[in-house]
């Protein structure tokens, strides 16, 4: 593995679970206050390949609260590297557990990606 660097055309790598995410609506008819709303999911990522569908609400990763998609940004990364990652999801009101592997984004440069 590579440290990120400032210099064009470095590669280095980044975990993700191929989702868009956006905030959760206030007010929303199921009450949440936080979390990360899932917008998009990757077509064969990891995050569809465990489950996750557009509208779920991620509430937790690894046990721990999250009150915002920042927090499942950082939760992501965070991850051991071939391990899964424990998610609490809000489907419509149903409170649902997730087990996704982080897959590998390889970004060129000092370009970044906004989603998990």
């Amino acid at each position: 593995d590579r440290s990120p660097s400032r210099g064009l055309g470095d590669v280095y790598k980044r975990q993700v679970i191929g989702v868009a995410l956006g905030p959760v609506p206030q007010p929303n008819p199921l009450g949440l206050r936080s979390g990360a709303l899932v917008l998009a999911v990757q077509p064969g990522g990891p995050a569809e390949r465990a489950g996750l569908q557009r509208g779920d609400v991620i509430v937790a990763a690894a046990g721990r609260p999250i009150q915002a998609a920042s927090g499942l940004v950082e939760a992501v990364e965070a991850a051991r590297v071939g391990q899964p990652l424990g998610l609490k999801v809000n489907r419509n009101g149903s409170q649902l557990d997730f087990s996704v592997l982080p897959g590998e984004l390889r970004p060129v440069g000092n370009r970044r990606s906004a989603a998990a």
